[in-house]
Formats: structure tokens, C-alpha cells, sequence
């Protein structure tokens, strides 16, 4: 049985019209790379992102938001949601330095989204659908095993692993 996780986005700015133009960059990425199912969702503050319930994969992140920013909302989900990987989108390049961190993949100047955010989606995208989760049982014993390739991992179905589920891992 093979199971495909949606990859899950959540944009994060408290600029309506922002918000529009990166799900609509999102979508059109999402097409041209043949990624049908996917989930978008978004917030209009810091906050937002610790109130939504579903998994984020990826979060487009403004820095500058009023009661929490984006620096703040990247430091706490540090406890929160260490899985996810961060884009920034600003036109607060001052804040570059101190917006840096772990989970930060990069930033994106706002007045460069439609040919920036594309790119960076893009190698966050493909990431996400590089690595498979195998799980189940290989001969006798039980087996979780990460690899990078989709061949392996046909190979190791072909040898009776039960399930086979595609997901995001970061080292």
C-alpha cells in the first residue's frame, strides 16, 4: 500500500492583499509541478499559526506582523512545530539577521514575489517529495527505513513491506 502525505502551507501575514498574491503563486507552483493535492491555509497574525490544528509543512512567514512577529512566531515554534521549514516574506531586509535560524529555509522580498517564491516553493516542494517512509514487516522482523529513492523503495515493497508512506524528514 502506498500512502502520499499532502504537503500542507500555511501563509502567515497581516497584509490581506499579500496574502492573495502568495496563495496564488502557491497554487500556480503547486500546478506546474504536477502536485495535485495539496493544502493551503492562512493566518493574519503570529498567533494564527499556534491556534491551526493541521500540520504545516511549509510557512510563508512575514516578519513584521503587530503583537507577534514573525522572529517571535519562528522562535516558539522551535517547541511547537520543529518539522516545518520557514520562507520569509518581508520588505524589512534590516531584519534578515536576526530572523535567521533553523528552520529558516529563506526571505523573500516582497516586491520580488512572483519571480523569488516560485524557486524557493520549488526546492522546498521538491524536498518534501524526495524522501519515503518505508514501514512493515521485511522477513521476520519490523522495519522503518528512510531513503532518498523511490527505486529502493519499490524494491523493498516488492519484498513484502506492508506500507510505504511518503513524508517529509529533516536532518
Amino acid at each position: 500500500m502506498i500512502i502520499w502525505e499532502k504537503p500542507s502551507i500555511f501563509i502567515c501575514d497581516d497584509e490581506p492583499l499579500y496574502c492573495e498574491e502568495i496563495r496564488s503563486i502557491c497554487e500556480s507552483t503547486l500546478r506546474d509541478m504536477e502536485i495535485s493535492e495539496a493544502v493551503i491555509n492562512e493566518g493574519h497574525d503570529g498567533k494564527s499559526v499556534f491556534e491551526y490544528e493541521g500540520k504545516i509543512d511549509i510557512l510563508i512567514l512575514d516578519i513584521d506582523m503587530p503583537e507577534m512577529d514573525g522572529i517571535r512566531v519562528k522562535d516558539e515554534l522551535h517547541y511547537t512545530r520543529n518539522n516545518c521549514s520557514i520562507i520569509y516574506v518581508t520588505n524589512h531586509a534590516e531584519r534578515m539577521r536576526e530572523a535567521f535560524g533553523k528552520q529558516v529555509h529563506g526571505f523573500v522580498n516582497k516586491m520580488e514575489l512572483e519571480s523569488e517564491l516560485p524557486v524557493m516553493l520549488k526546492q522546498l516542494l521538491e524536498d518534501y517529495s524526495d524522501y519515503v517512509m518505508i514501514h512493515g514487516s521485511i522477513g521476520a522482523g519490523i522495519s522503518d527505513i528512510l531513503r532518498r529513492n523511490a527505486i529502493f523503495a519499490d524494491y523493498i515493497l516488492s519484498m513484502g513491506a506492508r506500507c510505504l508512506s511518503r513524508k517529509k524528514y529533516q536532518s
